[in-house]
């Protein structure tokens, strides 16, 4: 019974393994193999309060034992591979991208990376994580903290009431409470994503199962819900359907708890299928570690492209690496961990210590540990925040107009929006005009400064994204005649692929092919707006329609492939005509 109850676990835990890799793949395979990581969390939630209510029906729990075993199985493998990342990242990253695994390898060394990400990124779907090795312990550091913070109020609840009805009561008020939590408006979405008590819910509905009254399940009903809940969990993670992602991830939490409900309380005899996956599943937390970390570097320094042969490749580095991983490192640690759990917490101890150091050291140095002069940097002339620094520069140009006889030029956009202000401060009508940077922080920015907007001779108006639908986001009390729309702008996805191809004759030859999205939106935007349009990917744009990412001097034009480096900025106003924006004074 035992065994075929946790083949059945294991091959759930496969399919939710297959799902987050073939995410994190990408190229659009699994739309929501994100999901993965919510059978993840029930199943983690079934199996620790199954531990848990069984050593206090003992009266044998022991909270701190249970901590220390918890750490050993899972830290290891985290800081070692957190040094892996750190070293690769050594000679193959550009700064910024150093400077950002840095930050991730202290927080994943001390299972924060979910606060780190919610703090930084703050959208588990953005591209850039795609490039990030470490991005994927947000999960183990909700898991790490669920470890800790669960079974404390388990057992202090257990030690002062003496009874597990108070225990199962607890649970369920945590359940509530966390659900209830997740489905109002209280937080924003990264929140509701990286942080724990929003989805805690999910591990104590697992946990619930440890305590639902065991039935013995007959053939029937085993396969009958093992075929639907297994077949709705499927197409939800395989099928790109317009719906709530909430409604889908509770019908995969609720489609698990099921499962797991089920596989736990029969002896029925599996197929081979079940029992292949169920390998997998075995392995699923070597597969889980190292699977972004070749993700990240393999498009960084190799190859972005996603079409079916990559994927094969990466599919047997995956399996290679992880099966080495398993074999090799998982089942060692679970072994001296039986032996004495110091044999593998002292190393451990070592080795974040050593992570941890080198991290802020590089982190304290910008991430730079060579000249990279495609960006200008060299390692005698570092500073903290430099990276962002030059973009950040219009935030001081939040201002009312001056008396002046310039060009008055109002410009509203985020970071995009600081770009163009830069661009314009680099370009030769530079002294004819006078520029007042405007961040959009609410949905009243027209209104509230509407002074300022009206004072002005132009007013331009920047989108970080390519979305052709922008007429609901632009102003009335504007004039048509004086307000221009930015084109988006994009130079890739990551520079690391540009960057570790340095050294090859056609390095600063190099260009990328946006999507056809991209194009096609740009010109359904120069087509709308005409002559109010400013393009910013035509005039990068070479015969083959790809994207230039050096300028002239081989610097880069951005170091992030979204904004512009002064480099970048300073051949934008070279390549965009804007001497008609200083004849405006002539036509008063």
């Amino acid at each position: 019974m035992k065994t075929d109850r946790n083949i059945r676990i294991d091959a759930l835990k496969g399919i939710a393994i297959i799902a987050v890799v073939l995410y994190h793949f990408g190229g659009g395979y699994l739309t929501y193999g994100y999901f993965g990581v919510d059978i993840f969390l029930v199943i983690s939630g079934y199996f620790m309060m199954k531990s848990i209510a069984k050593a206090m029906h003992e009266n044998s729990f022991n909270y701190w034992k249970f901590e220390i075993g918890k750490i050993a199985r899972l830290w290891p493998m985290v800081v070692l591979w957190a040094a892996v990342a750190l070293v690769v990242g050594l000679f193959v990253m550009l700064p910024d991208d150093l400077e950002n695994l840095s930050e991730s390898v202290i927080a994943s060394n001390m299972f924060a990376n979910n606060v780190l990400a919610c703090i930084t990124t703050r959208n588990y779907w953005d591209i850039v994580n795609t490039f990030k090795p470490l991005m994927h312990t947000w999960y183990l550091g909700v898991l790490m903290q669920a470890y800790i913070g669960l079974p404390l109020i388990y057992w202090g609840v257990f030690k002062f009431v003496k009874n597990m009805k108070a225990v199962k009561i607890s649970l369920i008020i945590i359940t509530l409470l966390s659900l209830i939590a997740y489905l109002l408006p209280i937080a924003t979405t990264a929140e509701k994503f990286y942080y724990l008590p929003y989805r805690v819910f999910e591990i104590t509905l697992g946990s619930l199962v440890a305590f639902a009254p065991p039935k013995r399940i007959d053939k029937k009903i085993l396969y009958s819900a093992e075929s639907i809940c297994l077949a709705v969990v499927l197409f939800i993670l395989y099928a790109s359907f317009e719906y709530s992602t909430t409604l889908k991830q509770l019908f995969v939490v609720c489609a698990t708890v099921v499962l797991v409900y089920v596989f736990a309380n029969t002896n029925e005899k599996t197929n081979r299928l079940v029992v292949a996956i169920a390998r997998i599943g075995k392995a699923s937390l070597s597969i889980y570690i190292c699977h972004q970390i070749i993700v990240a570097y393999m498009y960084y320094t190799i190859t972005d492209r996603t079409d079916f042969k990559v994927l094969l490749l990466f599919i047997a580095a995956v399996s290679v690496v992880s099966a080495l991983c398993y074999w090799g490192i998982e089942k060692s640690i679970g072994r001296a961990t039986r032996k004495n759990v110091l044999l593998v917490l002292i190393p451990s101890i070592v080795l974040c210590v050593i992570t941890s150091a080198i991290s802020g050291l590089i982190y304290m140095h910008a991430g730079v540990v060579r000249d990279v002069p495609e960006l200008g940097i060299e390692k005698t002339n570092v500073h903290r925040g430099m990276h962002a620094e030059y973009c950040d520069v219009p935030y001081s140009w939040d201002r009312d107009f001056n008396s002046t006889d310039k060009v008055k030029i109002v410009v509203i956009g985020d970071s995009f929006g600081r770009d163009f202000c830069n661009i314009l401060n680099e370009s030769a009508i530079a002294n004819q005009i006078e520029i007042s940077y405007v961040f959009p922080r609410s949905k009243n920015v027209y209104e509230d400064y509407q002074d300022r907007l009206s004072e002005a001779d132009l007013v331009f108006r920047t989108f970080s994204s390519s979305t052709v639908d922008i007429k609901d986001s632009l102003p009335d009390i504007i004039s048509e005649d004086k307000l221009y729309i930015v084109g988006y702008k994009n130079f890739g996805s990551s520079n690391g692929i540009i960057y570790n191809h340095r050294g090859s004759d056609n390095y600063f030859e190099q260009s990328i092919t946006l999507s056809d999205e991209v194009i096609k939106n740009n010109q359904i935007l120069s087509e709308q707006y005409g002559n109010h349009y400013i393009d910013m990917i035509a005039p990068v744009q070479k015969s083959d329609g790809s994207v230039r990412v050096f300028t002239d001097d081989l610097h880069f034009i951005s170091q992030d492939c979204r904004h512009l480096t002064q480099y970048g900025a300073k051949y934008y106003a070279k390549i965009i005509d804007l001497s008609w924006i200083a004849e405006i004074n002539n036509r008063r």
